[in-house]
C-alpha cells in the first residue's frame, strides 16, 4: 500500500459520511431518527456500506491481514477485559464521591435504550473511525518504516481530515459554533494517543464509543476525566517495551547458543 492509497481510503470514507450526515438535513430523515428503532436501522444502513466501502478498498490497495490483523480473538479479549476494569473502577470513584445510594440503572427502558445506542450506534461507528484513521496511518508508518518527520506529518494531516469530516454533524446538523471543532481535535489527538501506546484497536473503540456515549451503573454519566485511560495507555506502553526487550534477549541468546553449537568441533 502506498501513501496516497491511504488517503483514497480515508477520502472516500469521509466523503461517504459526509453526505450521510448531510441527510439529517432533509426533514424525512430528521423524523427517522425521533425513533429508536428507524435511527439504529438507518445507522446500520449507514454502516454497513461504509464496512463494504473500506473492505473494497483495502483489498484493493492491501493484503488482506491489514483487514483481519486489528481484530483477533486475543485482542478483543484483552481490550474488553480491560475496558471492563476502567469502567467499573470509574463507576466505584464516581460513586464514592458522590455518595448515591442508587447502584442500578435508574431506568430498565433508559438502560436498554443506552445498550441498543452503544452496541448498534456508537460501537461500530467507533470502529470504523478507529480502523481509519488511527490504525490504517500507524500500520503504514510501520510497514513502511517511515523517519518520524513523515510519521507525525501523516498523523497530523489525517487528524485534520478526521476533525473536518465531523463539520457536516456539528455545523450543519446540531449547528454548533465553529469553536465546537475543537472537540473532535482534542479527542483525536486523545483516541490516537491511546491506540497508538497500546496498539490494541478494540480498546481504542471502546474508549471512543464509551466517550461519545457513557453510562455508570446507575445512570448515564457526563464525567469527561479520561486522565486514568491515558495512564493506563502509559503502563499498557511500557509493558509492550518491556515484552519487546525480553524477546530480543532470548532471541540474542538463541543466536549465541546456535553459534557456539556450529564452533564446536565434531
Amino acid at each position: 500500500m502506498k501513501q496516497r492509497h491511504i488517503w483514497y481510503v480515508l477520502l472516500a470514507n469521509g466523503l461517504f459520511a459526509t453526505i450521510a450526515n448531510l441527510l439529517f438535513l432533509i426533514d424525512g430523515i430528521q423524523q427517522l431518527w425521533k425513533i429508536l428503532w428507524q435511527s439504529l436501522l438507518y445507522g446500520m444502513v449507514v454502516y454497513a456500506f461504509q464496512i463494504a466501502l473500506t473492505y473494497y478498498l483495502i483489498q484493493k490497495y492491501a493484503s488482506r491481514s491489514w483487514l483481519y490483523q486489528p481484530f483477533k480473538a486475543k485482542a478483543w479479549a484483552v481490550g474488553l477485559g480491560v475496558s471492563l476494569g476502567i469502567w467499573l473502577l470509574y463507576t466505584g470513584v464516581y460513586w464514592f464521591k458522590h455518595s448515591t445510594n442508587l447502584l442500578f440503572p435508574n431506568s430498565s427502558g433508559s438502560f436498554i435504550r443506552f445498550l441498543s445506542v452503544f452496541l448498534f450506534n456508537s460501537l461500530p461507528g467507533a470502529l470504523i473511525e478507529e480502523y481509519l484513521f488511527r490504525y490504517l496511518p500507524v500500520r503504514y508508518v510501520e510497514s513502511k518504516r517511515l523517519d518520524k518527520s513523515k510519521a507525525w506529518l501523516l498523523y497530523l494531516g489525517v487528524l485534520i481530515l478526521f476533525t473536518l469530516v465531523h463539520i457536516p454533524a456539528y455545523i450543519l446538523r446540531d449547528q454548533v459554533p465553529l469553536s465546537a471543532l475543537w472537540s473532535p481535535f482534542s479527542m483525536g489527538i486523545a483516541f490516537f494517543f491511546v491506540y497508538h501506546t497500546t496498539r490494541n484497536l478494540p480498546f481504542a473503540a471502546l474508549f471512543h464509543a464509551f466517550t461519545n456515549n457513557s453510562w455508570f451503573i446507575y445512570g448515564p454519566s457526563k464525567n469527561t476525566d479520561y486522565s486514568i485511560v491515558i495512564l493506563v495507555s502509559i503502563v499498557w506502553l511500557m509493558l509492550r517495551i518491556w515484552q519487546k526487550q525480553r524477546e530480543y534477549k532470548l532471541k540474542v541468546l538463541e543466536e549465541l547458543e546456535s553459534s557456539q553449537l556450529e564452533r564446536q568441533p565434531e
